[in-house]
């Protein structure tokens, strides 16, 4: 009778030392800091029609675009409305990590190549701790159809361009960014002889399908320049459709901005909607994984 005590007594103390422990585990797990979920991806792709995008590469992926622009539909019939003329952008950017990208382009519009860099500072959580991503992208540009002009001094083809794309996606449809830029050219334009240009970009998404958005992007610069007391830029503005099939992504849409590169586009576009000087273009994007796939 005495050792059935002493049995059934240690089986006691041992089950409440075991619900102490379990009680004590639980306390711990739930004062451990839980990790963050990030918000799904505000944009189809890493540029929306003329600008970059919030959105990053995922880690080891190279994305390979090719992008269109062509000329004015005020041509008509006799350039087919504009499809007789074309510019064409090629770049090529790799995706490091989940944070960083850098990438190479060329443009065909004054043969001009580009260096990129791209990093997310910020990324936008879906419990609205942190509501906004934020990323710095830098970019170098060369001219190389210098020959007999101004800039044909090596130094004086080169260009920077530097932006802060803040962007936020509100729901599941709706998708929003601003981006302050500034730009500087090592020799300034008989134009507006200024070697630096401010500016912003408001671009907007809106998803109708899993597939398929609106998009729109309008720039201002910031600078009054002019030209013979005229104004020498028109402010860029295209409305376009983008379309996501498999690791492809269409984009097209119609924009008055004539060139690709920001150093281009945004302080030299001189074409105006009011005027039918707009034009068809279309952006198409391939990404390519090389980090190791993950097991089911």
């Amino acid at each position: 009778m005495r050792i059935l005590f002493l049995f059934i007594f240690n089986s006691f103390i041992s089950i409440k030392l075991i619900a102490q422990e379990d009680s004590l585990l639980t306390s711990l797990l739930e004062e451990q800091p839980k990790e963050k979920t990030l918000s799904p991806s505000a944009f189809k792709g890493t540029r929306l029609i003329n600008g970059h995008t919030v959105e990053m590469l995922g880690k080891k992926t190279l994305e390979f675009r090719v992008a269109h622009r062509f000329g004015d539909v005020e041509g008509g019939t006799e350039t087919f409305w504009g499809l007789d003329k074309a510019n064409m952008n090629l770049t090529f950017d790799y995706s490091f990590s989940n944070r960083l990208t850098i990438g190479v382009g060329r443009n065909s519009y004054q043969k001009l190549y580009e260096g990129t860099v791209k990093y997310k500072v910020l990324r936008q959580t879906t419990d609205n701790s942190m509501p906004l991503s934020v990323v710095i992208l830098g970019k170098a540009n060369a001219l190389t159809n210098t020959k007999g002009s101004q800039y044909e001094d090596p130094i004086n083809t080169l260009s920077y361009f530097g932006e802060i794309i803040i962007g936020r996606r509100f729901n599941n449809s709706f998708s929003f960014q601003l981006s302050p830029s500034f730009i500087h050219f090592n020799l300034a334009s008989e134009t507006f002889k200024s070697n630096d240009i401010v500016s912003i970009t408001a671009s907007g998404s809106y998803k109708f399908t899993k597939s398929a958005a609106v998009t729109s992007e309008y720039t201002q610069t910031l600078n009054d320049y002019y030209y013979k007391d005229i104004a020498a830029y028109i402010p860029t503005f295209s409305l376009g459709f983008d379309l996501e099939t498999g690791g492809h992504v269409f984009q097209l849409f119609f924009t008055n901005a004539f060139a690709m590169n920001e150093t281009q586009y945004i302080p030299f576009t001189s074409t105006d909607w009011g005027r039918n000087q707009f034009r068809f273009g279309f952006n198409i994007s391939r990404t390519f994984g090389f980090g190791k796939k993950n097991k089911k």
